[in-house]
């Protein structure tokens, strides 16, 4: 029953936000992982870039949902592209380990480099150490990437 009154003290407010809280707030409690899920989804389908996130772990863990790592990337991608720094982590170690997606080293250090700009210290451990196995064509196309995604961010915030 207590769930029940954390589900409803939410509903009224329908935005993305108060479905990622309650998703947050389903998956401490036991056996609800599928409740989160949902309202994790919820959340992503109104951009809540922290629910998309959330989405996509759920996806890649099997965790609520059935195990898939393309869903998982379709949720990190639009997570990371809307800046969320632990979904660009992640798109770099999917990038770079060929997880959900084939290896490209390039993607791999591009979104790892997104990372490392918002202060993620492994996500720059990383960058520098895929850039030392990385050719310098590789290494260009990787600025490139980065350069598309960040004027497609200052194009979508302005």
């Amino acid at each position: 029953a207590a769930r029940l009154i954390i589900v409803v003290a939410f509903r009224p407010r329908a935005d993305g936000n108060a479905y990622y809280q309650t998703g947050c707030t389903m998956r401490r409690a036991p056996l609800t992982f599928v409740e989160a899920a949902e309202w994790y989804q919820k959340a992503a389908l109104q951009g809540h870039r922290t629910a998309q996130y959330s989405l996509g772990v759920c996806h890649f863990k099997g965790v609520g949902v059935a195990e898939s790592y393309s869903e998982g990337m379709t949720w990190y991608i639009k997570a990371a592209e809307q800046g969320q720094v632990d979904a660009q982590f992640n798109l770099g170690l999917c990038y770079r380990d060929g997880d959900g997606t084939e290896i490209d080293w390039s993607q791999a250090h591009a979104w790892f480099e997104s990372a490392a700009d918002q202060g993620d210290k492994k996500a720059k451990e990383n960058t520098a150490a895929l850039a030392a196995l990385m050719t310098s064509a590789e290494i260009e196309q990787a600025n490139q990437i980065r350069e598309r995604f960040t004027n497609t961010r200052s194009n979508a915030a302005g």
